[in-house]
């Protein structure tokens, strides 16, 4: 288990980490694509990216699923007992510059 760090993160930071590392260890995807995989919208998935509180935990559990991490860390970061995935506090830290996004914000951005 990873030891717990950064405290205080978002589930909108977590979520955009989830699908940062879904497309590098699980699959690579567009947010339609992500979105229509875990049964919302488009918008949906743009909003949980700038949520502060996660969405019903029916929907963080196939939310993390689809992106191969833990729901109740996805759900609740440090608080829960949840291992952190690998390289969360490296890139958090990396994200909060605004150095690094999910792999949809650099494909938006790229083109």
């Amino acid at each position: 288990m990873t030891p717990k760090t950064n405290p205080g993160s978002s589930f909108g930071e977590r979520f955009a980490f989830a699908r940062w590392y879904q497309s590098g260890h699980v699959r690579h995807e567009t947010d339609r694509q992500f979105a229509k995989g875990v049964g919302r919208t488009q918008g949906a998935v743009s909003l949980w990216r700038k949520a502060v509180e996660p969405p019903p935990r029916e929907i963080c559990a196939v939310i993390a699923a689809r992106c191969g991490v833990d729901a109740g860390w996805l759900i609740a970061g440090d608080l829960s007992q949840a291992p952190t995935p690998p390289g969360f506090a490296e890139w958090l830290g990396i994200y909060r510059k605004g150095a690094v996004g999910d792999s949809s914000e650099k494909r938006r951005r790229s083109s």
